[in-house]
């Protein structure tokens, strides 16, 4: 009997422990930030973005992060704000992880800063401290050695992760979308529809139609074809279902994408994404992103069921990546102890 115990025992250790794919922890950036730029964000005049920010390269205008929040998002370790280059005006208006100030990090030298909470701010180089007024508990490092290089292995991370992400959610059958003008029709609870150029810049037309139809529990993922997108002339966007939290535009192919104002996250990596005077509610993922209007929370929150754990598992066949559970069995003078433990979705600490 003590033999087929210690069997078992040793098959439960053995027992391999499925790992995150590239493409999950992207997904996982998605539910986490607000706005990630690969490389740079060029802000016009000063706008604000409710949730966190990752900016790989420079941030160029001014930036108020983390203000008036009114939508959720993933709780994570990340800073408020984080900038791999050399930012201008920058503004952060709460914490939004709980048991901490706010946290900035910047790789390169940072501009007049304001921090309207406590908190902490690790700089590379130089701060212009004026008007900043540090104190016990909203505190200043500058001169921090290697810190522009972490930021800087970070952003390749996110950018494997991500493309990781917008491949594979181009690699699924989607089904096309054939007439504008009509809800999308589900089975189930997500769809993979793709657009086209054409279709993308219809001039005139209100995209809310597409999801007049979807409930909030029902995730669309749209690949939108094309190089070079600009919605059409007269085009309107009002707020979906639930703000467009479960919908996800995925701009595999894009180099350039401009927009109005639009609901649903976009995930374009290779892109230089612009908004015209509009605000973006989602997740936002450019190369470069110039901002001349607001990106609201939330960020994305529909089901990432359709993401593979292995290359040989078909899309939909497996849960979120919560639920993974090794067994270990330990043997004292009482007997066997079983102890149960849930993987959970990995978080990085900024």
């Amino acid at each position: 009997m003590f033999k087929s115990v210690l069997c078992l025992a040793l098959a439960g250790i053995a027992a391999p422990v499925a790992a995150q794919t590239a493409s999950q922890d992207g997904m996982l950036l998605l539910r986490q930030f607000n706005v990630i730029t690969l490389s740079d964000l060029n802000v016009n005049n000063t706008q604000h973005v409710q949730g966190k920010v990752f900016v790989g390269g420079n941030l160029n205008g001014g930036l108020n992060v983390a203000q008036s929040p009114t939508g959720s998002a993933t709780a994570s370790d990340y800073a408020e704000l984080t900038v791999g280059g050399n930012v201008g005006n920058w503004n952060v208006d709460h914490s939004q992880t709980a048991g901490r100030g706010a946290l900035v990090r910047v790789g390169g030298n940072s501009g007049q800063a304001t921090m309207n909470t406590n908190g902490h701010v690790d700089v590379g180089g130089t701060f212009d401290t004026q008007g900043f007024n540090p104190n016990g508990t909203k505190t200043i490092s500058t001169g921090v050695v290697g810190l522009a290089s972490a930021i800087a292995a970070q952003q390749a991370t996110f950018s494997t992760d991500l493309h990781a992400l917008s491949n594979e959610l181009a690699a699924i059958p989607p089904a096309s979308i054939a007439n504008m003008n009509q809800s999308l029709s589900f089975v189930g609870d997500y769809a993979v529809y793709t657009m086209s150029a054409a279709q993308f810049g219809t001039s005139n037309y209100d995209f809310k139609t597409l999801f007049t139809g979807v409930a909030a529990n029902q995730t669309v993922v749209i690949n939108v074809l094309g190089s070079s997108l600009s919605i059409g002339g007269g085009s309107n966007f009002n707020a979906p279902v639930g703000d467009g939290a479960n919908i996800l535009w995925n701009f595999n192919q894009a180099q350039t994408v401009n927009i109005g104002n639009w609901y649903g996250s976009i995930l374009a990596p290779d892109a230089t994404l612009t908004t015209s005077n509009g605000n973006i509610t989602g997740s936002v993922v450019a190369r470069i992103f110039n901002e001349s209007g607001e990106v609201h929370l939330p960020t994305f929150g529909g089901t990432s069921r359709y993401l593979v754990t292995t290359p040989n598992n078909p899309p939909g066949a497996v849960p979120e990546p919560a639920s993974w559970m090794t067994m270990l069995l330990g043997f004292g003078a009482s007997g066997s102890i079983i102890r149960l433990r849930r993987r959970k979705e990995c978080v990085a600490t900024a």
